[in-house]
């Protein structure tokens, strides 16, 4: 089954940054940072896995609790 990428949220970006790309090998593609509606942000980090396939982490910050309304982030 193909899929454009799979993401999980970390709680430590450098340890996920070092493991992703010494231990499983994964070459970093892009990183993606946006300000909340909050006030708080997000980055989500994204690393080839092969086969046009991507695994992505995020950091989030300052959003711990917030329950957002999709149409918010139009």
């Amino acid at each position: 089954m193909a899929y454009h990428h799979v993401g999980v949220a970390v709680k430590n970006v450098d340890r996920a940054h070092k493991f992703y790309t010494e231990a499983m090998g994964f070459d970093l593609v892009k990183v993606v940072k946006r300000k909340t509606p909050e006030g708080g942000w997000t980055k989500h980090i994204f690393y080839d896995c092969g086969d046009g396939e991507q695994f992505a982490i995020w950091d989030l910050r300052g959003i711990e609790g917030v329950l957002l309304n999709p149409e918010d982030w139009r």
